[in-house]
Parts: structure tokens; C-alpha cells; sequence
């Protein structure tokens, strides 16, 4: 779930591709895509959109709206379907707040053309864009102001300590305040 910590209520959801190894416990992406094909990674993340507009559209039903997150790679906003598959198996409710779509700041610095070609055709049909591990040290002021994100999600490294440190506080609390002015 994600979190309003504002209003102190669940704003959203993000789904996980994980793997249940019988021996080595819950495995994740970085582990178990090693050495996936293109069209493996290009089918894996076809599923995962199918599957997370199918829940929305369960909630949705149930009378809960809420906005879904699912990573995909820059690749994939030009060879699948999505504003396709979003109007086809995407809630049909007024309300839904519409799905996001989260790729990570270095696969966005390697394509920013690309990116902005696809963000508008996506954002008729309420897909907005999330930039992940977001580091800073990648994306130029210039490309962050031109960029139609909706989430900048920062890198672990911002944010890991910042309860306990106040130095890692203020630059994560820096960070934040750059985000909500782009």
C-alpha cells in the first residue's frame, strides 16, 4: 500500500513481481531476471499491467478507487498497448485516480525523448509516470522541469537513516521539498 501519511489513510497501491524459492525464500527481480530475454521482460510486464488493472477494477467495484503503481521498463511504454490495455481492462469508474507507471531515473536519463513522446498519449488515458530511485545525480534540472511525472520516488539512499541522522533528514527533507516545486 501506499501511504498519505497526511490524511493517515491508504492513497494507492503498488504491485511487486517477487518469486517464492523453495530454498532461498522470497527472491526479487534483481535476482531472479537475470539473464531475461527482452520478450521475457516485455511478457512479465504485460502480466503484471493485466493483473493490476484486473485488482483495480476489482476494487473499483467493491467502491474503491484507488491509484495503482507498477514498474515497468522505458521499453515497454513503446512496444505494449498500455493506453490500450488501460481502457480495455482499467476501471470504468469516474472516479479511479488511474494508474502509474514507474521507471526507474536511470532507464529515463538513457531515453528522455522517448519518454515524452509516449507521456501524453498515456495521460489521456489517466496513466501518469513515476520516476524511481530517483538518486538526483542522473536527470538534469532542465530534463526534471520538462518531464510530466506525477511521483518522484527517491533512491534508498536518501532516505535510509533520515529518523535517526539529522544531516540524512535535511537532505532527504531538501529532496522532498525539490519534488513538490518540479
Amino acid at each position: 500500500p501506499n501511504i498519505n501519511l497526511a490524511k493517515k489513510q491508504i492513497a494507492g497501491v503498488e504491485t511487486f513481481a517477487r518469486v517464492r524459492h523453495p530454498e532461498l525464500g522470497t527472491l526479487p527481480p534483481s535476482i531472479f531476471m537475470q539473464g531475461a530475454t527482452e520478450n521475457g521482460l516485455m511478457r512479465l510486464t504485460q502480466l503484471a499491467l493485466s493483473a493490476a488493472l484486473a485488482a483495480a477494477r476489482n476494487f473499483s467495484q467493491l467502491g474503491i478507487n484507488l491509484r495503482v503503481a507498477v514498474n515497468v521498463p522505458v521499453s515497454a511504454l513503446v512496444t505494449l498497448p498500455i493506453a490500450d490495455m488501460v481502457r480495455e481492462l482499467g476501471p470504468k469508474h469516474v472516479r479511479w485516480p488511474g494508474l502509474i507507471l514507474d521507471v526507474t531515473e536511470a532507464q529515463v536519463v538513457d531515453d528522455v525523448a522517448r519518454v515524452l513522446a509516449v507521456s501524453q498519449d498515456l495521460a489521456a488515458q489517466n496513466v501518469s509516470l513515476a520516476i524511481d530511485d530517483f538518486s538526483g545525480g542522473k536527470l538534469t534540472m532542465a530534463q526534471l522541469k520538462e518531464l510530466p511525472f506525477s511521483e518522484l520516488k527517491l533512491d534508498r539512499t536518501f532516505v535510509d537513516g533520515c529518523a535517526t541522522n539529522a544531516g540524512r533528514a535535511q537532505i532527504c527533507a531538501s529532496v522532498i521539498e525539490l519534488a513538490h516545486h518540479l
